[in-house]
């Protein structure tokens, strides 16, 4: 058992290597056979840094959420390894997350209420995903956001109870509301490596495993815009 230090999130780049955010406001590298100290740290952050994605395609490359406001990007191959840095949300960033199959192409969840999806060659977003439906509440923070596999889909769980879905291809606009059943806010969601379940956790340590789960998974077929979430199993924290 190998001990870093207390961070607020983290990510694996690999086998051998671990990327932290901490509330310090520094991201760091470390390497799992020598975690005494960490290889290499950067305080380009102001603020907490409270999330963390690894890209699927290269783990060289890796994105960072803060409480100052701002999105960035890394290589950890590169001296000065904070590539560039994208705003836009007026609250926390409480998660972020690559598009599968993309280097380019990422979302951010905030305490605003609000999702963002950028291109990283590109300072503005893309897109900015709402829920003015929303049940009469203006305030309603993401925690957590995920792709369904083919990115079509995104996901968020936020402080209203339920899942929200959007289309990426959409205007912004929800796309629908799901209820999975948790009583307090839904502070992670995250989709399996086949695409065809979704967990999602609150802080009562309730985890909801949704299978099976029609998320939209064929690029070729847009019109199977099918989200299906029936067929639930409940795990609750003893």
């Amino acid at each position: 058992q190998e001990t870093v230090s207390t961070q607020s999130t983290w990510g694996f780049l690999n086998t051998n290597y671990l990327v932290t955010g901490s509330s310090d406001s520094s991201v760091a590298l470390w390497d799992l056979e020598n975690p005494q100290r960490s290889l290499s740290s950067h305080t380009q952050h102001t603020s907490d840094v409270v999330s963390l994605a690894v890209c699927e395609e290269d783990g060289n490359f890796f994105l960072s959420g803060s409480t100052d406001l701002t999105t960035k990007i890394w290589d950890v191959r590169m001296k000065n390894p904070a590539l560039n840095s994208y705003e836009g949300h007026e609250s926390a960033i409480n998660s972020v997350a690559f598009l599968p199959k993309s280097t380019k192409l990422f979302a951010t969840g905030s305490e605003d209420s609000t999702v963002r999806l950028y291109d990283l060659r590109m300072q503005k977003a893309l897109q900015v995903f709402r829920d003015k439906s929303n049940q009469g509440e203006s305030y309603d923070p993401i925690y957590s956001i995920t792709f369904s596999r083919s990115g079509r889909l995104l996901f968020a769980g936020s402080e209203n109870q339920q899942l929200k879905v959007w289309d990426v291809l959409g205007n912004g606009e929800i796309l629908k509301h799901i209820n999975l059943g948790h009583s307090k806010l839904i502070k992670k969601v995250a989709i399996s490596a086949d695409g065809f379940a979704l967990a999602s956790a609150d802080p009562n340590g309730k985890i909801i495993i949704s299978q099976p789960c029609l998320l939209y998974t064929s690029d070729a077929a847009d019109d199977l815009l099918c989200v299906d979430l029936g067929g639930r199993r409940i795990f609750k924290k003893k």
